[in-house]
């Protein structure tokens, strides 16, 4: 926003603009120069040709500073002067005019011009400097918002990269990490059972039958502390069939209430969900509740069917 306004203010000098004041300058010098000297038209044009040609040459350097500032104070005096040894060689047609008169009043017209061109430029460089200045407050600013991302974009990253290392950890499984695996799922479990509880609590008119269809039984996750303190092979297969019974469980909340609670009346609950019962239980405790259930399921499924492979494996 700030640039287009800044872009609007600072119009370089137009050329048109000069040439309108110049030309309207010296119309009007020529007229009001005549009719106060009752001279000829054409004595007093010739009489302003230095100030004319200055203006040409005027518009020939203004593409080009670097030569205009350097010429534009000494090339009126060069014009009139040379027009004044004209007029001092004693040309006819020169005669009814004063040489000296015309000689200052070609320098001053000029530098008039020198002068209007000299405040514009100054306007317009101290502006562009303004610009300038805004634009590197701006970039400064840009650059600090950036560091300030990319600050946090990395410590994002790391995060990224710890829990994905312990995920790792957690997919590969071995006689040594299988008790910190079976941990894992257990809180996931525990939490999952904690949004159950909150989204179908009775705060939302749910109850005890709602909650038991779809809540993870503590007894499967309670006896891994038991099995995994001394465990032999033996206790493989009835660890499989807890982790089976896990797996099977997690799997209820990716179905729809309508295939879960069939001949339970859920019409009182004040949940965000479809009254018809087809959204699935586990997208209305991740619409209703603030933890992440999605993650704590994915997680549990893998992690259960990764340790279910394990277990086959040992048999």
């Amino acid at each position: 926003m700030q640039t287009k306004e800044l872009t609007k203010e600072v119009s370089p000098i137009s050329k048109k603009f000069l040439l309108i004041i110049s030309s309207l300058i010296y119309v009007i010098v020529l007229i009001g120069l005549t009719s106060a000297s009752q001279s000829n038209l054409g004595i007093v044009f010739l009489s302003l040709i230095p100030f004319l040609a200055h203006i040409a040459f005027f518009f020939f350097l203004l593409e080009e500073e670097h030569k205009l500032f350097k010429t534009i104070w000494i090339l009126p005096v060069i014009l009139s002067m040379l027009f004044y040894l004209v007029w001092y060689s004693g040309l006819n047609i020169l005669n009814q005019i004063d040489g000296s008169t015309i000689f200052v009043l070609n320098i001053i017209l000029s530098y008039i011009i020198n002068a209007i061109f000299i405040i514009f430029y100054k306007k317009r460089s101290t502006i562009s400097y303004k610009k300038h200045k805004d634009l590197r407050k701006n970039f400064h600013f840009l650059k600090q918002s950036y560091n300030e991302r990319t600050a946090i974009q990395t410590d994002e990253i790391e995060n990224l990269k710890i829990k994905l290392k312990n995920f790792e950890k957690q997919l590969n499984v071995t006689q040594e990490n299988l008790s910190f695996n079976l941990r894992s799922i257990e809180d996931k479990c525990k939490s999952i059972n904690f949004v159950i509880g909150r989204v179908y609590g009775k705060l939302h008119g749910g109850n005890e039958r709602i909650r038991d269809s779809i809540k993870i039984s503590s007894e499967w996750y309670n006896a891994f502390s038991e099995l995994t303190q001394n465990f032999r092979k033996e206790d493989s297969a009835r660890l499989y069939i807890i982790l089976d019974n896990i797996h099977q469980k997690l799997k209820v909340l990716e179905l729809k209430e309508v295939e879960v609670f069939d001949h339970i009346s859920l019409s009182h609950l004040s949940l965000d969900r479809e009254q018809n019962g087809r959204d699935r239980i586990l997208d209305i405790l991740a619409t209703n509740d603030k933890d992440p259930v999605y993650d704590y399921h994915q997680e549990s499924l893998e992690i259960c069917q990764k340790l279910m492979d394990y277990l086959k494996n040992l048999e």
